[in-house]
């Protein structure tokens, strides 16, 4: 919807605008992704807690 004229926005404006958030949620997973993997590269493997794996402490 317009958010000035509360009227329905065309087709074609609303895939632009869902495609340009898909575009900025992907840029977002891609930083977290990375940042995950930089804090995950910086645990001690023996402290390390893979998915079925226990902790045993």
């Amino acid at each position: 919807m317009d958010a000035e004229t509360g009227k329905a926005l065309p087709s074609n404006e609303i895939i632009r605008q869902l495609m340009i958030k898909l575009i900025e949620e992907k840029r977002l997973n891609e930083f977290l992704r990375k940042e995950n993997s930089e804090l995950w590269r910086q645990i001690p493997e023996e402290r390390r807690v893979y998915p079925g794996k226990s902790r045993k402490d």
